[in-house]
């Protein structure tokens, strides 16, 4: 039932359940949903303008886009983009995707950020707190390396 999901929802999120008789939750199935996730292959989704079209594209998950996760708004904007830059002859780029940060300042401050959490985190998960400790020293150490190899 609506109640038994939000009951643990409120467990999994660590929430009061003093509420779960006061709300509605109407439960709901979206069985294609998980279609974008399920394996295909290349051919299966057009791609954004296909070969000698003039005058249609296709917009949405549904097409294939190179080196892009399906299910977020940036991947319905860059294949709108995509096929409207094609289409219009347009000499702009679509935005680069951003497959991971690879700065050594940004890995530096979410190490940080774990390590400085851990605390509580030790007491509940116990080697928790050692497993962030020597990530923040790898990542020095790596930091120094990188440091020392890019400006030898």
């Amino acid at each position: 039932t609506g109640e038994e999901i939000f009951y643990e929802l409120c467990q999994h999120c660590r929430i009061s359940q003093e509420y779960v008789h006061d709300v509605n939750c109407l439960p709901c199935i979206l069985p294609q949903i998980i279609s974008m996730f399920q394996p295909r292959l290349k051919e299966d989704r057009p791609v954004p303008v296909p070969e000698g079209c003039t005058n249609f594209g296709f917009i949405s998950q549904f097409v294939e886009l190179p080196h892009d996760t399906v299910f977020t708004v940036e991947y319905s904007v860059r294949a709108a983009q995509t096929a409207v830059y094609k289409l219009l002859n347009i000499k702009k780029k679509v935005p680069k995707v951003s497959r991971y940060d690879l700065t050594l300042s940004v890995n530096f401050k979410a190490v940080l950020k774990a390590y400085k959490g851990a605390g509580p985190v030790e007491a509940r998960r116990g080697k928790k707190y050692k497993l962030c400790k020597a990530a923040l020293v790898g990542l020095i150490g790596a930091g120094i390396a990188f440091t020392i190899k890019k400006f030898k």
